[in-house]
């Protein structure tokens, strides 16, 4: 992802279309995003979780967290300085949801994610 990223600066990425582990959705976590509140959100079982997911998201790095049939198939690592990626706050009290395999589309304009809806 970070190759295809600097390949074509400023052009959408497709995550879909590149090679990692099967999944069908796709969770990310902004900075200090701990793994209880990861878990939690994904509904996570929590021995996965344990195993897979850090303490916590560390400050200027995303977690991209995916997942196929509800299991963890990868992680991936991404510098993100701007804050919570805006798709994964669902607005006041709402829980976070995952971005389907399908509209994994985000832009790189200023270097860092951007979901493209």
């Amino acid at each position: 992802m970070n190759a295809a990223i600097a390949a074509h600066p400023g052009a959408p990425v497709d995550l879909a279309t590149l090679p990692a582990p099967a999944w069908d959705e796709l969770w990310m976590f902004a900075p200090y995003v701990d793994r209880a509140a990861a878990c939690e959100a994904m509904r996570q079982g929590r021995i996965d979780c344990l195993r897979e997911l850090p303490g916590q998201v560390d400050e200027g790095s995303m977690a991209l967290v995916f997942r196929r049939a509800g299991r963890i198939t990868g992680i991936a690592w991404r510098s993100q300085n701007s804050g919570s990626p805006p798709f994964i706050e669902s607005g006041a009290g709402a829980p976070p949801q995952p971005v389907p395999h399908a509209r994994a589309r985000f832009s790189t304009n200023t270097g860092e994610l951007a979901y493209l809806p």
